[in-house]
């Protein structure tokens, strides 16, 4: 019989604060998280970033709104969670460690085809 695995607290740390803004961007923008990224070489935070689908079309300013919006939260979530500070690379955390993926889907269902990133 197998234990089951326990995350190390610094992972789940990490997962807790993404989880966190997740919830938070996808009721504020009605979007879906999707996935996630972290570069965390030797358990220290370098880079976080969340994917999302978006299942209608964005005009280039609405996504620019979304993504720029969802950057300071994504920042200000991150930068007074006490229990995440001792693992980042760099307190505050700024723009270079955050990055944010849209997925556009038409209503239809029909991937628009289209991408758009904030961060790195």
């Amino acid at each position: 019989m197998f234990a089951p695995y326990k995350l190390p607290e610094d992972e789940q740390v990490v997962g807790n604060v993404l989880q966190k803004i997740a919830k938070q961007l996808e009721i504020k923008y009605f979007m879906q998280a999707v996935g996630t990224n972290v570069g965390m070489p030797s358990g220290i935070v370098k880079l976080l970033g969340l994917d999302f689908r978006v299942y209608r079309v964005l005009t280039k300013e609405e996504a620019r709104k979304i993504l720029i919006e969802s950057a300071e939260l994504f920042l200000a979530v991150v930068n007074s969670d006490e229990a995440i500070r001792p693992y980042l690379k760099n307190y505050p955390f700024t723009r270079d460690n955050i990055n944010i993926v849209l997925f556009i889907t038409e209503s239809s269902g029909e991937d628009a085809g289209v991408s758009t990133e904030f961060g790195l």
